[in-house]
């Protein structure tokens, strides 16, 4: 029975999370009855005979699992579609949660209701821009991860039952972790070298009110470096989707990224602030002198100093995290020379 449960875990890794549950079950279900029909006809020698050729019979997981997902899926396969519905879910959360902040902003400080109402129609307006936007980029993404990365393709080859992973491998990847982190990484960099200055904040000063971009010189400054940590994070995860699964070696690149990341976050964090108002910028558009003036002490008073704080404390947690990291992969290479040892006598 190891063999049928670790098939049906595997067969549930392709399915979509809300019918995954339901499909698990009366798999199991049928498997369990079809092995214990084979097994009182008496013509099998043992009983792992027996559930190896059931499922040999049913075909590879991933083959198994497409027949349960509903047609057509005509942008992605299986594998992605549920990665894609839970990407776009995040994406547009974080919009909403972003326009919300921005609209609780602009109600402290509507005066009439007509003003209110323009908050609205600007926030739904920015969710709507922004999920379109994001959208384009997450198809693209998709669409080449499903074309590059190494997941099985549907085959009519023989295939081994005993080569299915073990339930609880700890080499075998997460298809939705992986390609949600693809995604953002390529958000990121999108955003961070393309729309930098729309990375900012809605705000009200002396009754005017716009957009002001926020990151200043000593955050463009340590773009190189940022760019550098996503670019080598979006190669090793596209490495792993190649591979289906963690290496040694890959690990270890991880971490090796993460540390450049933990880097980064040292040199801002302990380097001039992030943040940085141009007053200049802001007259010429449509910002007063004294809303400018005004915005600037606040900012410099009071804003950035919150933000070093919060960067700082990211650098502190970040660098914890990375010391865990590298315990755990310290004990994976001494849990493995020990096996090789216990092997060799």
């Amino acid at each position: 029975m190891e063999l049928i449960e670790r098939y049906i875990h595997e067969v549930g890794t392709y399915l979509p999370r809300e019918i995954r549950d339901d499909v698990t079950e009366e798999l199991r279900s049928n498997l369990e009855e079809a092995l214990q029909d084979r097994l009182r006809s008496g013509d099998w020698k043992s009983a792992e005979a027996a559930e190896l050729a059931l499922l040999e019979e049913l075909g590879a997981p991933h083959q198994l699992a497409d027949s349960y997902v509903p047609k057509p899926r005509v942008l992605f396969g299986p594998r992605l579609y549920p990665a894609f519905i839970r990407t776009m879910k995040i994406v547009v959360a974080v919009l909403i949660g972003l326009a919300v902040l921005g609209l609780l902003v602009d109600i402290t400080d509507s005066t009439t209701w007509l003003s209110l109402v323009k908050g609205l129609v600007s926030a739904f307006r920015s969710v709507v821009t922004g999920s379109l936007v994001i959208l384009g980029i997450v198809v693209v993404v998709f669409a080449i991860i499903e074309r590059t990365a190494g997941a099985p393709t549907p085959t009519t080859e023989d295939w081994d039952p005993r080569s299915l992973p073990t339930v609880d491998d700890p080499d075998k990847v997460s298809i939705g972790d992986r390609v949600v982190s693809v995604v953002f990484l390529v958000v990121a960099l999108v955003v961070l070298n393309l729309f930098r200055d729309r990375i900012g904040a809605y705000f009200s000063m002396n009754d005017e009110r716009g957009w002001i971009p926020m990151l200043g010189p000593a955050f463009d400054a340590q773009l190189w470096l940022l760019n550098l940590c996503l670019v080598l994070d979006l190669a090793v995860n596209f490495l792993v989707l190649l591979r289906w699964r963690w290496s040694t070696a890959l690990r270890w690149a991880d971490f090796a990224i993460n540390s450049l990341y933990v880097v980064w976050l040292w040199r801002i964090a302990f380097g001039p602030s992030i943040l940085a108002v141009d007053p200049a910028w802001m007259v010429s558009h449509g910002w007063s002198a004294e809303a400018a003036a005004d915005y600037y002490e606040l900012v410099t008073d009071t804003l950035a100093g919150f933000v070093d704080f919060g960067v700082r404390l990211g650098f502190y947690v970040a660098a914890a995290a990375l010391a865990y990291q590298f315990v755990k992969l310290l004990r994976r290479v001494f849990v493995g020379l020990s096996s090789v040892r216990a092997d060799r006598f």
